[in-house]
Formats: C-alpha cells, structure tokens, sequence
C-alpha cells in the first residue's frame, strides 16, 4: 500500500519553497508514495500547468468562490474567507486522510486546526532564517501552533543546514530535526548553451553585460539596493543591462524606482517562466542582495549554470559550492559592490572553475533521502521499531 503524502503549501507561484514542492511531487517514487498538494490560491503559475501534466492533484481553495471577485473585500468579507479557508482545509484533510502531512511555510495554524487522524506523520521544512519566527510579524503565532502538533503528534522539522538546525532545537526545544538540503535539479542547470546565444534568445547583444537576478518583488530582495548597484554598474558599462526574473508585488514601485535613477530602459522583467537555467546562462553576473535569506537556493543554481555569482551575507555561506561566488556586506556601498561584480565577471575563466560538494545538493540525492524520511517515521508510526529493524 503506497504512504499517502499531502504537500501543503499556500501557493505555488515560481518561489525556492514552492519549486521544492513541485519537484518533491514530480520526482517522489510513485510505486511507493502517492503524493497530492493542498494550496490557498491559484496565481496562474506555470507550475500550476507542469503539475496538472504531470497527474500531480493539485486543490486550490481558492476554486470555492468566496468573496474571491471582490478587489477590495470588506473586514467582514476578509474575516469570513478565513474562517472558511480553515474548514476547507481541515475537510480536506480528514477527507484525504494522508499519512504525512508536510507543510511550509507560516501555515502551521491551519494543520492544528485541521485536527488530521492519529497516527498522521507532520513534516515541516523551515526555508527562512530561525529568527524571523520570532521577530517577524508574518510568522506571528507559528511557533506556538508547531510546539501543539508537537504535543499531540509524530513531527519531524527539517532544516536548510547545522546551524539552522540548531537555532530551530533552540527555538522549539526539541530534537526531531534533520538537515535536508533544497536541492537542485543538475541536470535542468548543465545545459550545452553557450552565453552569446543566450543573450541572443532574450533580445540582448553579444556585447551587452547582462546583471541577472532572479526572485520574487518583495521587500527582503532588496531590489531598491539591486537598481542602485546597477546603476553604478551602468556609469562604469555603458554596455551594462539589468535582467530581472520574477513577480511580486513590488514590482511597480521596483519600476517607479528604476524611472527616478533613469535607468528603466536597461532593465528587462521576466515573469513565470520555466527556462531558468537557460535565462541564467545569459548572465554575465548573478547578483542577490538579499536583507535575509534561509540558505538562498537561486545562488546553488546559478553556480550549477557556470554563472559568476555576488550576494550579501544575509546568504549562508554553505551555498559556496564552486568557486564562481562572493558574498559582500549590505554595509558596503552600491559601488563597492559594482566594483565587486565587475571585477568578478572580468576575472571569471570557465577553465579555472572549480566545484565541490555537488552531489549532496542534486535533487536526485534529496529526494532518496526524503523518501527515507517519511519511510522511517510512517514505519515508527504504523509498523513498529522491531519490524522496521
């Protein structure tokens, strides 16, 4: 009989937690697992389509029209979805009656509520750094709703890296925990596509030095900072571009912000798109000056692409797997750091690059070891340890 695994997730737009759920589902073992996944809304994402074609059930609560036309709900319209969108999962759940439940993300409170079987096994995968469920207003009330399931459930917390795990033992005084790389997907991101012809699909010249960047319009990307670099960037390379990927909702004010330095006509935006690892290739530079960061997936993958990557060190430093990335401090100033990404990509020799460490970050590996994971715990559960042994 195969373990029945729900992956729940608010949504599924193009985010580093959200393309580790899409690639748990795709390349779980299906003779052993039978996956599903449970989101909030639909954001007309192109996973959203990948999954649908890969006969992975995706539900999306969204799809029981409540209010959800409206573009500006009322409090009593906003406080009624809620309350809703808590039943719907909680009769979700019972009705599907997974053996494990893994979630992400700040949505603990639901899977509490939810009350799911006995003998459900619950995963959660931290993807930010520890600190934020206890600083930051967004994680408000998850630390709580974690130690319940604790109380009352078989749970396993996964980590990003050791000292992930450690803050998180910390934090919720308890041991359960594993570290479980977010993979990547190598063979995806070692493609036989030379620059010039990347640069040449998305429009740009041969000549143009393309500063890439590839995540969601929200305030911990710093994209303000980004556009600043850039434009230190442009003043020393006129050949310069600004190759932004991503969605979000700052994406007017980025606009806006870009207008005022007058550089707007050097940026392109890319949105929901699949081709990462090619558009990566177009890339002189992968620059991410994130203001926090759980691990920082995007910088493994611009490195498995070959490209020369600068990041802040809000990005954990476990993520140098090759010798293509420096990380500088956000107290530096938008010139030292163009001075930093210039100085890399003039210093970038493709015979001289050098990896270690690939394997433990390939999704092939993650995922054999995910599968162990819930192997292990549904056995602890269901079977018992003398039979498991």
């Amino acid at each position: 009989m195969k373990i029945k695994v729900l992956q729940f997730i608010s949504s599924i737009h193009t985010g580093g937690a959200e393309t580790l759920v899409k690639e748990y589902a795709q390349k779980i073992d299906k003779e052993k697992f039978h996956v599903e996944i449970l989101c909030f809304n639909r954001l007309d994402s192109p996973y959203e389509k990948l999954l649908q074609e890969s006969n992975i059930t995706v539900t999306f609560l969204s799809d029981h029209r409540f209010f959800i036309d409206k573009v500006h709900p009322n409090l009593f319209e906003r406080a009624f979805n809620k309350i809703l969108r808590y039943i719907l999962v909680r009769q979700y759940i019972r009705k599907m009656k997974p053996d494990i439940i893994h979630f992400h993300l700040n949505i603990a409170s639901y899977v509490n509520f939810a009350s799911p079987k006995e003998k459900a096994v619950i995963f959660y995968t931290h993807h930010s750094a520890p600190q934020r469920l206890l600083s930051d207003r967004w994680y408000r009330g998850t630390v709580e709703n974690i130690k319940s399931l604790i109380k009352k459930y078989r749970v396993h917390i996964l980590a990003l890296h050791d000292e992930m795990k450690n803050e998180l033992q910390d934090i919720f005084k308890f041991n359960n925990i594993s570290v479980l790389n977010n993979g990547v997907d190598g063979d995806r991101f070692r493609i036989n596509l030379n620059k010039s012809q990347a640069k040449q699909r998305l429009g740009f010249a041969e000549t143009d030095v393309v500063i890439g960047h590839v995540g969601r319009f929200v305030q911990l990307k710093n994209h303000v900072f980004l556009l600043k670099v850039f434009r230190q960037v442009k003043n020393k390379v006129p050949a310069a571009k600004l190759l932004l990927v991503g969605s979000g909702e700052l994406k007017n004010k980025i606009l806006r912000e870009a207008k005022l330095l007058g550089i707007d006509e050097d940026i392109k935006i890319l949105e929901n798109r699949l081709d990462i690892p090619e558009i990566m290739k177009a890339m002189d530079c992968f620059v991410f000056p994130s203001i926090s960061e759980g691990l920082g997936i995007v910088t493994i993958e611009a490195q498995f692409a070959g490209c020369t990557v600068v990041t802040s060190e809000a990005v954990d430093k476990r993520t140098a797997i090759s010798n293509l990335i420096q990380y500088v401090s956000l107290d530096r100033s938008e010139s030292d750091w163009a001075n930093t990404i210039l100085d890399c990509i003039t210093d970038c020799d493709e015979k001289k690059i050098q990896y270690y460490g690939l394997e433990s970050w390939d999704m092939k590996y993650v995922i054999k070891k995910l599968e162990k994971l819930y192997e292990d715990e549904y056995a602890t559960m269901h079977v018992g340890a003398k039979e498991r042994n």
